[in-house]
């Protein structure tokens, strides 16, 4: 994960060369203060890992909302292992099957969306 500190906002075209800088060939970039940056091949690879990011963001927040001492962190192990399961999951990194629902949601909310 990388960090960009607040200079402006990214519509300034003088703000590219910075946020290159600083994602330094990362695919997540947090804009302290103002929001996400994630890149990727695709777009679904991008929307799927935005939304797993978001996810991610929203856990840490309710386990810090609980309170020192009333959440555990797993072990280093632990974590290392479910990393190498989330990392043989392949194509769910690009998107996967979690695009497609993603497609399928967008055309039963509102199929004008490919127009």
């Amino acid at each position: 994960m990388k960090y960009h500190e607040f200079e402006g906002f990214e519509f300034d075209h003088d703000m590219t060369p910075k946020l290159v800088r600083d994602l330094e060939g990362g695919s997540f970039l947090i804009l302290r203060n103002h929001g996400v940056l994630v890149c990727g091949e695709s777009v679904a690879e991008c929307v799927v890992n935005h939304h797993f990011l978001e996810m991610a963001c929203q856990g840490q927040i309710a386990a810090l909302a609980a309170g020192e001492g009333n959440y555990t962190i797993p072990g280093k192990a632990a974590c290392e292992y479910a990393h190498s399961q989330f990392m043989a999951a392949g194509n769910f990194l690009k998107g996967g099957k979690d695009w497609t629902a993603c497609l399928r949601l967008a055309e039963r909310l509102d199929p004008s969306y490919k127009e």
